[in-house]
């Protein structure tokens, strides 16, 4: 046994422990929540620059309605 480290080892209950295909399967979920959360993330960022450019566009039609309106007796 390593000097440094101390080493504990937990008994579980049988209800705690799983079995090897339930391991498998809940890795398969952590995986697809993994994925799903990766692809709102990405369609978070599309947003806030989506917002980021619709708030330009604004602005810049906003200058525009106001130079014609100057124009405009």
């Amino acid at each position: 046994m390593n000097q440094e480290f101390q080493y504990y080892q937990m008994d579980l209950s049988t209800g705690l422990r799983l079995s090897f295909d339930r391991l498998e399967i809940l890795r398969g979920k952590v995986k697809s929540f993994e994925n799903d959360y990766q692809v709102r993330k990405g369609k978070h960022e599309l947003s806030l620059e989506f917002e980021c450019l619709r708030e330009i566009t604004r602005s810049i039609i906003h200058k525009a309605i106001e130079k014609y309106n100057l124009l405009v007796p």
